[in-house]
């Protein structure tokens, strides 16, 4: 489909293809700046104002939320959280990041199939 959709662009002249890249830019425009753009935008612009106890709260909410993830869903997780006996209560805030094993380059390559969600 894009193939033909090139092949037709490339053959219009050039003030129809100024006229088609115009009618795209704006739909990337559009896609871009509505959604959930603007949400994201103000929790941007509010947390840029947070003090240092929001933002080691937020942080540890997040943390917390991952870990959780996975431990639910990720293979390589959930037995190296069942080794270590790691819940992810164990785990509720960023001082809490040395319980958890440090993750190795080899460990990723060599068992790359156990870190999606299943």
């Amino acid at each position: 489909m894009a193939g033909i959709i090139e092949k037709l662009y490339f053959a219009a002249p050039y003030w129809l293809q100024n006229k088609i890249i115009s009618v795209y830019g704006y739909h990337l425009y559009g896609k871009r700046y509505t959604g959930k753009y603007h949400s994201i935008l103000k929790s941007v612009q509010e947390a840029s104002h947070w003090n240092q106890k929001q933002i080691e709260a937020f942080q540890s909410e997040q943390l917390h939320l991952i870990v959780k993830y996975c431990r639910q869903y990720i293979p390589f997780y959930q037995k190296l959280f069942a080794e270590y006996a790691i819940h992810e209560n164990n785990i509720t805030s960023t001082r809490d990041l040395h319980k958890l094993p440090i993750l190795s380059k080899q460990t990723l390559r060599e068992q790359s199939n156990f870190f999606h969600n299943s």
